[in-house]
């Protein structure tokens, strides 16, 4: 699919949205790693549990994040492949169009 299909077909009006949403993402994991950062430079016991649980919910959201990317994905494939039915779609009655006038031309020539 050329560059213009996609631009016709609004493949990339969706993708500042979904630019915005990775973004927020990020910048919540960096919250989460300079939080944990801060906890561990401290020796308390209570605190290494802090930074241990930090983590592991620094790791949870990485991969919620992981999993919600791939369902946009699989979403952008999705819509794709719609797209490029329609397309056939759109060629095949064409072409439909195209025998059918071709046969009624024979048809009048042959009167």
């Amino acid at each position: 699919m050329s560059g213009n299909s996609l631009i016709e077909f609004g493949y990339y009006d969706g993708q500042e949205q979904r630019e915005d949403f990775i973004r927020d993402g990020l910048e919540a994991l960096n919250r989460q790693l300079e939080s944990a950062r801060d906890s561990l430079g401290k020796t308390d016991e209570g605190k290494m549990e802090e930074a241990a649980n930090k983590a592991r919910q620094l790791a949870e959201g990485l991969e919620a994040m992981q999993q919600r990317i791939r369902q946009m994905q699989r979403g952008q494939q999705g819509q794709q492949q719609g797209q490029q039915g329609q397309q056939r779609g759109q060629q095949g009655q064409q072409q439909e169009g195209q025998q059918g006038q071709s046969q009624g031309n024979q048809a009048q020539g042959q009167e």
